[in-house]
């Protein structure tokens, strides 16, 4: 019996249906690995383009003396069919491939009202989050359960509940360790994969696991205190091992002021929190969003003069007893220095030790150009970690040479950056890991905050271990400075932070802000330790627009350190 199916027969026919379904195959699959916002148009422009393909398979040989209606209904009918297989392919896109992402979508109405999976953020309020706390079991953020049944993000700690970040899901989203670690928190990763699934089947409630961190509430207490009202940062760490003990930054979030309770008058709460986010976010604010400590971005002023020190006595360009001129002025190229910091007025030589103690500008700017040069002077920047992101266990912006990569080709821009200032840009917690390097023989730990994540019935799902980031100079080198920071505090320039019974090195920094105020920010770093002992603490505090560093910000990281050791 012949047939009319306008495809041929025999071999050919199945090669052209073989051919047909690969190409369909392909289509979809394209429009499968579509992402990003155009990802939906895509996919229907997939679907659409494979619906030819999926009639060629699907195209019936019918018996040539067949008649003509039935012909017709008998086509009608497999184009109904790959409609419906389309439309079925549809389906499972939608409530399999996507369910998450759909689930999870929502949008905002002009008005500002978020638009959202109501069981979800029904769900998300309802939700026992866990807890986040301090090293000594301190609560950071916790979650109080009302008689309604929803669970209520609590921030009891003022001084250092903001380090966990906010979680606002039904205003704000979520920030800082909340975000980082949501996943853990929620509850939604940590347990068995069985379990998980077992709970969601069985619709059983959720508690999340802990964060325990490395933070020390009561010197996180001292260390805001000492700051205050000033704009600023304050970060300590272990030098050792890279815990971080304490992550000051102000002004900061009241992450408690965007938490709404549901239990109460819903649009109320909304207000409140929506108040109080157009208050941060005002331009007098002072930026309360930004964690100063691992995103601002600083010139870092004399402190810099570590890191050239290092990289002149490492490569053996310098050694501590050098000799440098300082007649208290010098030109380099048309571009002139004036010394402020000279002890003696009347001396002209000091040496490279005597430049770092009285943080004399001429002679380091002289260690720049003549002793090191631009690929030293890039060459330990580098090493020690200017450039790159420290990692961390919350995001943090990459401290920066210059903004311009030429930058370093003339000599005045060398001399700038040698003594802290040209284009130099550094957050906080990178002058704390100069310190450390120092304080640790030359290695550089990788910091961290977060030191376990445990299950509510105190289970341990991650512990993290202390381990190195960088080497940046050598042991040797390191004890050199080492040296160099304590006579300063000894009988230098940060003479105000000699602790009795401790043994303290540091360095001021005045740093030139360059907008024509006047003003500088005030920095200090800083290690102590037992004596014959390792140092213990690191430390690095800036107060900006605060002056000269051993005015403002000496005397706060001193605070810390005699808070550190007494409980010890």
């Amino acid at each position: 019996m012949r047939s009319d199916d306008g495809l041929g027969g025999g071999a050919s026919d199945g090669l052209l249906r073989f051919g047909a379904l690969l190409a369909a195959g392909a289509i979809l699959a394209l429009g499968l690995l579509a992402r990003g916002g155009n990802g939906d148009a895509r996919w229907l422009a997939a679907l659409a383009a494979s619906a030819p393909f999926f009639a060629i398979l699907f195209w019936p040989r019918l018996p040539y003396d067949l008649p003509t209606f039935n012909r017709t209904v008998v086509r009608l009918g497999t184009l109904l069919i790959v409609a419906f297989l389309l439309t079925s392919i549809h389906l499972v896109r939608i409530q399999i491939v996507r369910a998450d992402m759909l689930k999870q979508q929502y949008g905002e109405t002009p008005d500002g009202d978020v638009v959202a999976n109501p069981r979800l953020l029904d769900e998300t309020l309802r939700r026992q989050r866990g807890k986040i706390v301090d090293r000594n079991d301190r609560v950071l953020a916790g979650t109080e359960l009302t008689p309604e049944g929803f669970a209520i993000r609590r921030y009891p700690a003022p001084a250092g509940s903001y380090v966990a970040g906010y979680y606002s899901p039904a205003l704000y989203g979520v920030a800082g360790l909340e975000a980082e670690y949501n996943d853990y928190l929620n509850g939604a990763e940590g347990d068995n994969p069985l379990l998980l699934l077992q709970r969601d089947l069985l619709h059983r409630s959720i508690v999340g696991n802990d964060l325990h961190l490395t933070l020390d509430l009561g010197l996180q207490q001292v260390a805001d205190q000492a700051l205050g009202d000033r704009q600023g940062a304050v970060v300590a760490l272990d030098p050792k091992t890279g815990a971080v003990l304490t992550l000051v930054s102000k002004p900061h979030v009241d992450p408690g002021q965007l938490v709404l309770d549901p239990s109460e008058n819903v649009a109320a709460e909304i207000a409140r929190a929506r108040a109080y986010w157009a208050s941060i976010n005002s331009d007098d604010a002072g930026s309360p969003l930004l964690p100063r400590v691992t995103q601002g971005l600083y010139v870092p002023g004399s402190t810099f003069k570590t890191v050239t020190a290092a990289a002149a006595l490492d490569s053996g360009v310098a050694s501590p007893a050098k000799v440098y001129a300082d007649p208290g002025e010098i030109v380099i190229d048309g571009h002139r220095i004036v010394e402020l910091n000279r002890p003696e007025p009347v001396k002209d030589q000091y040496t490279f030790e005597e430049g770092y103690k009285y943080s004399l500008n001429i002679v380091f700017a002289q260690i720049g150009v003549d002793d090191l040069g631009t690929v030293r002077m890039r060459e330990y920047t580098r090493r020690f970690g200017l450039g790159e992101e420290i990692p961390f266990d919350l995001p943090v912006a990459p401290s920066r040479l210059s903004s311009d990569p030429n930058y370093l080709s003339s000599k005045p821009a060398v001399a700038d950056t040698a003594f802290g200032q040209g284009e130099l840009q550094v957050t906080p917690l990178q002058m704390a890991l100069v310190t450390a390097a120092v304080a640790n023989d030359g290695k550089m730990p990788q910091p961290y905050l977060v030191d376990s994540i445990r299950s509510p019935q105190g289970q341990v799902l991650k512990q993290s271990r202390p381990q190195g980031w960088r080497d940046p100079i050598k042991p040797a080198t390191a004890e050199q400075v080492r040296r160099l920071m304590i006579a300063t505090v000894e009988s230098g320039g940060s003479t105000g932070a000699q602790i009795p019974g401790l043994t303290v090195g540091g360095k001021t920094g005045t740093a030139e802000i360059g907008d024509g105020s006047g003003d500088s920010h005030s920095w200090f770093i800083a290690f102590a330790g037992r004596p014959n002992q390792p140092p213990e603490i690191a430390i690095a505090v800036i107060v900006e627009r605060g002056g000269p560093g051993s005015r403002a910000a000496l005397p706060i990281a001193k605070e810390v350190i005699e808070a550190y050791f007494a409980q010890r």
